[in-house]
């Protein structure tokens, strides 16, 4: 599963607990411009406020951008909301796996 920058920006925003309309306003930009980034519609705003963005909510740019090879750093820093959604899936693909359950169940 490939995670996309504007997963990464709503899911750290609201793991900070800032509103939508207010995060909007600080960027000077309209909530549904920001809206429209955190749902990979626009996948291509300004590096002001990509800069902005990454400075207010403390991510990594490098790693915002795919930028980074070390799959440990980029775990590290990945919005622990995020972590929980890949945790699910993984675990989803693992127990559909017939023999796996097998082997738990008995």
């Amino acid at each position: 599963m490939k995670i996309k920058a504007g997963e990464i920006i709503k899911a750290k925003r609201e793991e900070m607990n800032i509103p939508l309309v207010a995060f909007a306003k600080e960027l000077n930009i309209s909530p549904g411009y920001l809206s429209q980034i955190e749902n990979g519609i626009k996948t291509n705003p300004s590096l002001d406020i990509v800069l902005k963005i990454t400075d207010r909510l403390d991510i990594d740019l490098a790693m915002l951008l795919g930028v980074e090879s070390s799959e440990e750093n980029y775990l590290v820093k990945i919005p622990s909301l995020l972590k929980l959604v890949l945790a699910r899936e993984r675990n989803s693909r693992v127990l559909e796996n017939q023999d796996i359950l097998r082997k738990f169940c008995s």
